[in-house]
């Protein structure tokens, strides 16, 4: 529990600090030699005499905001398609829906992004029109398993049409033992997001993102490696702390299903 709360505050301080600046705006200057860390310029400058410091914390920022977006759009598609699946499990639907995911996963998911990103769509929008599959393959199981229980049945003996008791008492209560699929797919969003901007599919040249400040390291390599680097650490720092805490969640998950299945088979004892 220590450690993820020590890995869930990581993650918000680094995540505050990178909104804060997620707007700093960026002035560029001539082109010059990168100088390194100094009581000026803390994490050092770069060719055209741009603060490491300030261009790391608006490239996190950017990176995360597209991150974000691209989560929250992947959360709507893949619950909502995952309710019509529930609703019309194994019937004409879900079989379309089964169809374009079976599509959608014969392909790899990074060659699937980098080909929406080609095509000129933001990297937000290719990682939603991806990474719905992850939440739509859990919750539509669930969601059908759910609908079976008394809780749902007795809201619709009380009235309750389908789909209201699928959205207010269904929904939310899957979503609850979800958080670490949640948390991971964060993860795995954030990692597909640096490298489309370390290929140069991200935002324009002279707009800070983090995968854009890795790529310096094929022109600087370790000679200016503090232009780079801050870039590198914070993502491995990122990712990290989600995992750390994806990982807490789901054995958390674990356990407490764990003491449920034992108090259940003391019970019926």
């Amino acid at each position: 529990m220590v450690r993820f709360r020590i890995a869930i505050l990581g993650f918000l301080v680094l995540a505050g600090s990178m909104l804060l600046f997620s707007f700093v705006p960026f002035l560029g200057a001539q082109e010059l030699e990168p100088r390194p860390p100094s009581l000026e310029h803390l994490l050092g400058t770069a060719q055209f005499d741009e603060d490491i410091l300030r261009w790391t914390l608006s490239g996190a920022g950017y990176t995360l905001t597209q991150v974000l977006i691209g989560l929250a759009g992947a959360f709507i598609i893949g619950v909502f398609l995952s309710c019509l699946s529930a609703l019309k499990y194994q019937g004409w639907l879900d079989s379309i829906i089964i169809g374009i995911a079976e599509t959608l996963r014969s392909f790899p998911g990074v060659l699937l992004v980098l080909l929406f990103a080609a095509m000129g769509i933001s990297t937000a929008v290719a990682l939603a029109g991806i990474y719905w599959l992850a939440f739509w393959r859990v919750l539509r199981v669930q969601l059908h398993q759910e609908m079976n229980k008394g809780y749902y049945l007795s809201s619709l003996s009380l009235g309750s049409s389908t789909g209201r008791s699928l959205v207010i008492h269904l929904v939310p209560n899957v979503l609850r033992k979800n958080i670490a699929l949640i948390v991971s797919v964060l993860a795995e969003m954030m990692t597909a997001e640096c490298a489309l901007e370390f290929l140069g599919l991200g935002p324009p040249l002279d707009v800070p993102s983090l995968g854009r400040q890795v790529f310096w390291a094929l022109d600087y390599s370790f000679d200016y490696a503090w232009t780079w680097l801050p870039a590198a650490v914070v993502i491995v720092l990122a990712v990290a702390a989600l995992q750390l805490a994806a990982n807490v969640l789901s054995s958390n998950k674990d356990r407490a299903r764990t003491v449920n299945t034992g108090e259940g088979s003391k019970s019926d004892g």
